[in-house]
């Protein structure tokens, strides 16, 4: 199973944000002033996907913790409630853990599950959570990967993914830059890794030839929130996006295994 951990490339920055200047030396002017320049600076729209991909997976590495909360909006609501999930992530490892319509925690590169109430008695389950394999979850494996992709600047901004344009603004009060970004399916099955070369071509069949995602990134250079239109593909209404926030950079995360006497050791497959 692909790790679940957030896979950030760590790249040394050149001052482009505050993260990527560390802590600097203050001058004998006006210190306000200068809080207020570097603000100003740390603000400047980015030129292009690589220094955006670069700069905030280096601010999120370096924060190491987070808050995710993710919401299918625009979805019929049977559909909805399935992908939406509240997330604690530790982004340098493997551990996680996940509440929605299944629990979810990665926990010493161990996966345990949650299922909802009917499902553990369809699958005779008498624990209200399993300890699984990757060879467990099967096709669970390929959703719970697409879920986590929020977490990872890298995959969700891949081979032929372009910044179409970049502005400063706020969000929710605080100030932001705005990317709107376009993906082009073309590209991404001609460079892409394997998996998004498959993705891509799907998509192409599906007369799908641009994804496209908007995000805000704080004077720091971490995410504030991500939207990704879903394409009207399979089912999904013209105007679904899941809209993903972020928040509580830095601070400490709650993480654990769930308690022994409540962990099925072997996974039931049963009736899905």
């Amino acid at each position: 199973m692909r790790r679940l951990a957030i896979g950030l490339t760590a790249l040394a920055l050149t001052g482009v944000t505050a993260c990527g200047t560390g802590q600097t030396t203050q001058s004998s002017g006006n210190p306000s002033g200068d809080a207020s320049e570097k603000t100003e600076q740390s603000l400047s729209p980015l030129s292009n996907v690589s220094a955006l991909s670069d700069t905030v997976g280096d601010a999120m590495q370096e924060s190491s913790t987070v808050k995710m909360s993710m919401r299918a909006e625009n979805f019929p609501a049977e559909a909805a409630k399935t992908m939406n999930y509240d997330c604690d992530l530790e982004l340098v490892g493997q551990n996680m853990h996940c509440t929605g319509f299944m629990d979810f925690i990665m926990e010493s590169d161990t996966m345990y599950m949650k299922f909802p109430k009917e499902m553990r008695e369809q699958r005779g389950m008498t624990k209200p959570w399993v300890e699984m394999s990757p060879e467990d979850m099967g096709q669970t494996s390929a959703d719970f990967s697409e879920l986590t992709k929020f977490s990872d600047i890298e995959r969700m901004l891949p081979e032929g993914a372009e910044i179409s344009e970049k502005r400063k603004t706020e969000l929710e009060g605080e100030k932001a830059v705005r990317y709107d970004v376009a993906v082009d399916m073309n590209v991404m099955a001609e460079k892409g890794e394997e998996q998004n070369r498959s993705n891509a071509q799907e998509m192409l069949k599906g007369g799908v030839e641009k994804l496209h995602y908007v995000y805000w990134v704080d004077e720091r250079g971490l995410l504030m929130r991500v939207i990704a239109k879903m394409p009207p593909i399979g089912g999904a209404p013209e105007d679904a996006r899941m809209v993903i926030d972020y928040s509580d950079w830095g601070k400490k995360v709650d993480i654990s295994a769930p308690p022994a006497e409540e962990v099925n050791k072997q996974f039931t497959q049963g009736p899905a």
